[in-house]
């Protein structure tokens, strides 16, 4: 209906009038073309398949990925296993080397 009335009011010449019809009438339509361009980039943004790939295009067959073997899982825990120990001897040295300077401090200050 609006823009039966901003169309009678140009022809009456009326431009007060259809002035604010006319302003109205175009900002819904930059805020319709807005909101598409909004829903595009979002779409483009989180459904990432490019040039009409599907996913497993792009990230591979999961069927094709190989299940480690026993050993393999076991080399692993072990190397785990190697790095806590050593992460640990660092902190206990880390500790001693702590109470070893507080220690000589207490003896400079018997001393004194």
């Amino acid at each position: 209906m609006e823009i039966e009335d901003l169309i009678n009011n140009v022809t009456k010449q009326d431009f007060s009038k259809a002035e604010p019809t006319f302003k109205e009438i175009m900002s819904v339509k930059v805020n319709d073309a807005l909101e598409q361009e909004k829903i595009g980039i979002a779409s483009q943004l989180f459904n990432q398949v490019t040039d009409g790939e599907s996913d497993d295009a792009i990230l591979g067959d999961p069927d094709d990925i190989e299940d480690p073997t026993d050993e393999e899982i076991e080399d692993e825990l072990e190397e785990m296993e190697d790095e806590d120990d050593e992460q640990l001897e660092l902190e206990l040295e880390d500790e001693d080397g702590e109470e070893a300077e507080g220690s000589e401090e207490e003896e400079n200050e018997e001393e004194n």
